[in-house]
């Protein structure tokens, strides 16, 4: 029998009473809660922003032009100079954000934007440490642990040693 690792979602008695709640009814009831907005809200910036980037391509000017400092802007202004990797990085931002506001395949997508929500933080704090695109960059990655945590049984089997059915399935 496979052992998953306890998520929120599972890690509350399966017993319940007479209201289907459980023995931690109150947690059961919070947690869902906390992992909707936590998801909604990961969403919702990334969705934005991405927006906002293929907008400023289509019309000129951003929808949610954030402020930047001049040493934010020239490492920016060397991955836009690239070409390819700005827009894929907004294309999947954009896609992982629907996913999530959508609630489809939202752990596909909370993985999808980790790499990038470390990249934002530490963008955030070292060159651009303005405060309103440093709150954003803190919220969004606390809503990136909160999910991580949430879906944690869903990433379990990446960690998983699995060298000898791998020989197995090859001879």
């Amino acid at each position: 029998m496979r052992r998953h690792a306890p998520t929120a979602l599972n890690s509350a008695p399966s017993y319940s009473g007479g209201d289907g709640l459980g023995a931690l009814g109150h947690v059961q009831r919070r947690t869902p809660w906390l992992i909707t907005v936590a998801r909604f809200v990961l969403g919702a910036i990334f969705a934005s922003a991405a927006l906002s980037y293929f907008w400023s391509l289509v019309f000129g000017w951003a929808l949610l032009p954030v402020p930047i400092t001049p040493q934010a802007m020239q490492f920016a202004g060397v991955i836009i100079k690239i070409g390819y990797l700005w827009p894929l990085m907004k294309a999947i931002n954009l896609a992982a954000g629907i996913l999530l506001i959508a609630n489809r395949a939202p752990a596909l997508a909370v993985a999808l934007l980790l790499p990038v929500t470390v990249i934002i933080a530490w963008f955030q704090i070292f060159l651009n440490p303005l405060p309103l695109p440093l709150a954003t960059a803190v919220l969004a990655a606390i809503c990136e642990l909160v999910l991580l945590r949430a879906y944690a049984g869903r990433y379990a089997d990446m960690f998983v040693n699995d060298t000898c059915s791998a020989r197995e399935s090859t001879q």
